[in-house]
């Protein structure tokens, strides 16, 4: 193997430790949050949770149907 084929194999191995080490998902917490034995017990006139108010969000899309004159 000459020395191009060596280094392309090199920078392909890097790259790819280097995506495989970006993916992977957080470690779940060792430690479980105990319920709390204090908490109050929930009353029949509470009001209801009411849902978040969004604001619409406004999306523009573009089409150049001719790339060739780009």
């Amino acid at each position: 193997m000459n020395k191009k084929q060596i280094l392309s194999l090199l920078l392909a191995g890097i790259l790819t430790l280097s995506l495989a080490a970006c993916g992977g998902s957080p470690a779940p917490s060792s430690t479980a949050p105990e319920p709390s034995s204090t908490a109050p017990e929930p009353s029949s006139a509470a009001p209801e949770p009411t849902a978040p108010a969004y604001e619409p969000a406004t999306v523009r899309v573009a089409y150049m149907p001719n790339l060739g004159s780009a």
